[in-house]
């Protein structure tokens, strides 16, 4: 049994034997990735956070009232927030307007909240904010938005401004697309975090061999070139966690419609 342990060991420790292993990954990545990106999937997915405009521009709550007051459109607002929904198509197939089984794309908040301005701050890719059309509804305090088509990957941000904190609600029939929404903190695809777990067990079995080896020099050029790869990827992914969840704590929340 020890033999036998000791060949599949020594096997491993040749190039050979390390090459299959890699190549055996990439296999499983790439048949994942295929079978993936070629299955029909559509998915919705929804980014909101929302911030008082005083204390997020340094504004002492003491001098509010006293010294400082906010007006929108000559009305006085007392507790002005700002509110960022970003809606993206995050799955591979397009949302055409005539997915829509409802007139509107609602969003609606608390019955005592007011709404008063909404506007498209951002659009990917730019040329759709026009083809965005947005209906105010400020007397049933929620926003309309014409069917629309968004292509995988496109995306567009709305601005809104209303007169305190709330809840923010969605309300909409799109075909292929559940209305019921799954809320994620983070949100990396599965293939990111294959590829990084792979990456970290190739990185841990690179630096085994290199010094398990019994030449005087442990290690080639190649393998210095692979780890070092290896470590740049699994920091950026790393990186991208990290400022991920940076803007997560940010009082953003993400949810996911499929």
């Amino acid at each position: 049994m020890n033999s036998e342990k000791e060949s599949i060991i020594d096997y491993l420790k040749k190039p050979s034997g390390y090459m299959g292993i890699v190549i055996l990954c990439a296999t499983v990545i790439a048949t994942y990735w295929i079978t993936s990106h070629f299955q029909a999937n559509k998915e919705l997915m929804i980014e909101e956070s929302q911030y008082n405009f005083l204390t997020r521009n340094k504004i002492d709550e003491s001098d509010v009232n006293q010294h400082i007051q906010v007006y929108y459109d000559g009305k006085e607002i007392y507790d002005p927030h700002v509110i960022k929904v970003t809606i993206k198509n995050s799955g591979n197939q397009e949302i055409t307007a005539d997915d829509f089984k409802n007139d509107k794309f609602e969003i609606s908040f608390n019955k005592d909240v007011i709404l008063y301005d909404a506007s498209i701050t951002n659009a990917v890719p730019s040329n759709i904010q026009d083809e965005i059309v947005l209906n105010l509804d400020s007397q049933n305090n929620r926003l309309l938005i014409n069917p629309f088509l968004l292509n995988a990957d496109e995306s567009f941000t709305l601005s809104l401004i209303t007169n305190q904190e709330t809840n923010i609600y969605y309300n909409f029939r799109i075909a292929g697309i559940s209305n019921t929404k799954k809320r994620t903190n983070i949100y990396i695809s599965k293939f990111t975090i294959i590829i990084f777990v792979i990456s970290v067990l190739l990185c841990i079995g690179l630096v085994i061999k290199m010094f398990k080896s019994k030449k005087r020099i442990p290690y080639s050029l190649s393998d210095i070139i692979a780890l070092i790869t290896i470590i740049i990827y699994i920091i950026s992914v790393m990186a991208t966690f990290i400022t991920t969840a940076s803007d997560m704590s940010k009082n953003m929340q993400q949810y996911i419609f499929k």
